[in-house]
């Protein structure tokens, strides 16, 4: 062992522990504790036993001392000690060598052509290397002479920025319309449908009638029959002059005004389709609002009344 390690007098610091090489940090701590404890010398009542019981501790200290702050010295130095001093200049490495056992003037017997030879013929002489051909220069280039340069290497720096500014924008329009035409697709198989968040209250559950003023210019009215089923989250809505029949999808409901938002199939463009408000008031009436289809306008009031009332809460 090193001589770094003389504080433990050659013993192996692994062995006074009572560890193997791959111990641990914790290993190492919890079996320290352990030993100083049971050799401490204060516990040893004889005064002849207790000089080998302050050596032993001193051996772990310094095992403790070594494993803990040079453990990868002490390793090192450990397995250099066991794989023993490296060959000395006096110690000789044989190596086999045919030719020794080969007489003067014949090849060597490993490699003895004549051996497959059949007696009174010559063996084949073994096949002599092509020779180095070096590569020919192409036709258009000169000893000494740096390779060509692509045609883009000799434009001028302003007409290689314009190139690549085209380039970037004709991507970017590319990645526009391809975006665009997405859009269109997913809005046209894909309609923006209302979805029914409430259900229908028994106050407003009924076949509903009546007439609706219009709030354009040129005034006049229109008939709307409302049909809602208690309970339910899809009812119908009709409009007679014009034939329009529809699903009315309830939206909304707050403080017993139920908000509805009327579906008509098939692209009816002269029927409203503007969210309606419904509230129920006294002997089976209800007041009813129309909005514009942006649902920022009015653009009908009128009263309806209830044909075929619902259920009572």
């Amino acid at each position: 062992m090193s001589g770094a390690f003389r504080e433990l007098d050659g013993h192996d610091a692994y062995e006074v522990l009572g560890l193997e090489p791959d111990a641990t940090s914790g290993d190492i701590r919890r079996a320290y504790r352990a030993l100083a404890r049971a050799v401490h010398p204060d516990l040893v009542t004889d005064p002849a036993a207790k000089p080998a019981a302050e050596e032993r501790l001193r051996l772990l200290n310094a095992a403790m001392e070594v494993l803990t702050r040079r453990r990868a010295t002490y390793d090192a130095a450990r397995r250099a000690a066991e794989d023993g001093p490296p060959p000395g200049p006096e110690e000789e490495v044989i190596i086999d060598d045919p030719w020794d056992v080969a007489a003067p003037g014949r090849p060597s017997p490993a490699h003895d052509p004549w051996r497959a030879a059949t007696p009174g013929r010559v063996p084949p002489p073994r096949p002599a290397p092509p020779p180095y051909a070096r590569p020919a220069p192409p036709p258009h280039a000169r000893p000494g002479s740096p390779p060509p340069r692509s045609a883009f290497s000799y434009m001028p720096m302003a007409r290689r920025t314009k190139e690549r500014l085209a380039t970037a924008f004709a991507i970017v329009v590319s990645v526009t319309a391809v975006a665009w035409c997405a859009t269109i697709l997913v809005r046209d198989f894909l309609p923006d449908e209302p979805r029914a968040e409430v259900a229908v209250p028994r106050a407003l559950a009924g076949t509903w009638k009546g007439t609706v003023d219009l709030r354009d210019p040129k005034g006049g009215s229109r008939k709307v029959e409302l049909t809602l089923d208690a309970g339910r989250k899809v009812g119908k809505i009709r409009y007679p002059p014009k034939g329009c029949t529809g699903e009315a999808v309830p939206i909304g409901l707050r403080s017993g005004t139920l908000t509805i938002r009327p579906v008509f199939s098939g692209g009816h463009s002269r029927c409203d389709a503007g969210d309606i408000t419904l509230t129920p008031g006294k002997k089976n009436r209800a007041s009813i609002v129309c909005y514009d289809p942006g649902g920022k306008r009015k653009k009908a009031t009128g009263t309806l009344r209830r044909d075929q009332p619902g259920p009572r809460p």
